[in-house]
């Protein structure tokens, strides 16, 4: 049985091109990426290959036999899904076609994506303001005293606010990550596209460490 490995994924979930160079090195590595879930992707352990990646964005964890069918007429494999993406892989030495996406599908993904991200980004972003607004206001009026600061009285809104920050933090990068993708989708740049992974993958962990 193959060993398995585990590696921490990066929080920037939208950065595909990104990923599919990761994936690749890591097969040149002799680590095949064959699972991915919301925080750790899993390797298994074998010989070095030189493995193309493919990311396509899903509209749902859930894929169709015929998509799997479309993607080895062109010689790819199908290997994983997330809540975001299918991933497919194909050794280099093959030479697989560009995989049958379909662009428009995915520009209309990727533009309901940002509307439902953008709504959860409002949504902390209200309840940050009102908090905030109640908790200032009650302490100039006198209602919130420093003795009660002091004995934790008002703790409960403090961790709601709390726990709001962190919540809309990665929303913001998540709307910026997924505005950039649309665009790309748009101008048709993102077709057989290689960018440098190390960066991405570097600060990507630091932030999910500090989160």
């Amino acid at each position: 049985m193959a060993e398995i490995v585990l590696r921490i994924r990066p929080r920037q979930y939208w950065r595909m091109k990104e990923h599919e160079s990761w994936f690749s090195d890591m097969s040149e590595q002799g680590l095949h990426f064959y699972e991915i879930g919301t925080y750790i992707a899993k390797f298994k352990k074998g010989d070095r290959k030189r493995m193309d990646y493919r990311l396509e964005l899903a509209k749902s964890k859930y894929i169709s036999s015929e998509k799997i069918r479309l993607y080895e007429e062109s010689g790819w494999d199908y290997i994983a899904s997330d809540r975001n993406f299918h991933v497919f892989a194909a050794p280099t030495e093959r030479k697989a076609n560009e995989p049958p996406i379909n662009r428009e599908e995915q520009i209309s993904i990727a533009k309901k994506a940002f509307n439902k991200t953008i709504f959860n980004f409002i949504v902390n972003l209200i309840a940050i303001i009102v908090i905030t607004t109640v908790f200032v206001k009650s302490f100039e009026n006198g209602n919130i005293s420093v003795l009660q600061l002091i004995d934790g009285y008002t703790l409960a809104p403090l961790l709601v606010l709390f726990v709001n920050f962190i919540q809309i933090l990665p929303i913001g990068k998540s709307l910026f990550g997924i505005n950039r993708l649309h665009n790309e989708l748009k101008a048709g740049i993102l077709d057989n596209q290689q960018k440098p992974w190390e960066n991405f993958y570097r600060s990507g962990i630091v932030y999910s460490f500090i989160y």
